[in-house]
């Protein structure tokens, strides 16, 4: 359910969704927000609106695992909807979703490295490698190509507004190395999750372990902009027409019985030229 729209000058009307991810990529019609727009409309509001005060908000970055391997950060412009419901179905069982292939995971590690090896800065690349499979660190001085990834022109703005370094929170190693296939849906292959985006109060962590896409009490916002296309997500609305008996039956209070067959005479004529 799409529960506020906050208009954010020079970036468009950013849409918060209200349920779990599947719920969420529908009704921002895949359009959930990077972390580089969520950043950019906290830096603009600057608390005057909740956006990313006290309240997180799901992102389009999926990370991918696997087995002794470092995780891969995929930004998407379009977040899958078929992974959403995988995603939201493994969650439901306490589970993380696992693909049963190393399919995805060597697609995404070949695609980041390719990137590198073409010089592509990192601030303009569609996937990385991150630098470890625990928790790590990203500032100014730390694992500068991934905040330049993630936050693309806004690095040294957003930090100044977070006043902190922002945290990455991988799956667990054991989980991905096999010691716990109880919480995978498959035991072998590509572990996928999507990343949350914390919130200033959370620190900005970037959290790549939870469980909650099934979660009805959380959120996604995306931005949308005003197009003659109607690209931004809008309350339908059933316009219901009355039919000519109705609107006469309707109008017999309002006209005198004096003239009622005359009134009658002309209001088809009118109806039926319609």
């Amino acid at each position: 359910m799409i529960s506020k729209r906050i208009n954010v000058k020079d970036l468009g009307i950013v849409a918060q969704s209200d349920g779990d991810l599947y719920t969420n990529v529908k009704d921002l019609k895949g359009r959930v927000i990077s972390v580089r727009n969520e950043a950019y409309a906290r830096v603009c509001t600057a608390g005057k609106e909740n956006i990313g005060k006290t309240e997180g908000t799901r992102v389009s970055m999926i990370v991918s695992y696997l087995k002794e391997e470092l995780p891969v950060w995929q930004k998407k412009s379009m977040f899958p909807k078929t992974l959403a419901k995988a995603l939201v179905d493994a969650h439901l069982q306490n589970k993380y979703y696992s693909t049963g292939s190393t399919k995805e995971y060597e697609q995404a590690r070949k695609k980041a490295e390719d990137e590198e090896k073409r010089g592509i800065a990192p601030e303009k690349r569609s996937t990385i490698v991150c630098p470890s499979g625990e928790v790590f660190k990203m500032s100014l001085s730390e694992n500068r190509k991934q905040l330049d990834f993630i936050l693309i022109d806004l690095v040294e703005r957003y930090l100044q507004l977070n006043g902190q370094p922002i945290n990455f929170y991988p799956i667990g190693k054991e989980i991905v190395d096999g010691s716990q296939p109880d919480l995978l849906t498959k035991p072998n292959g590509t572990i996928q999750n999507y990343i949350w985006f914390g919130s200033l109060g959370g620190r900005s962590g970037l959290v790549g372990d939870f469980r909650d896409a099934s979660y009805c009490d959380l959120r996604a916002r995306g931005v949308f902009k005003k197009s003659a296309e109607g690209t931004s997500p809008k309350i339908s609305r059933e316009i219901i027409c009355p039919t000519l008996s109705e609107l006469l039956k309707y109008s017999k209070p309002f006209v005198p019985q004096a003239v009622r067959k005359e009134f009658e005479r002309g209001f088809r004529a009118k109806f039926q030229k319609q």
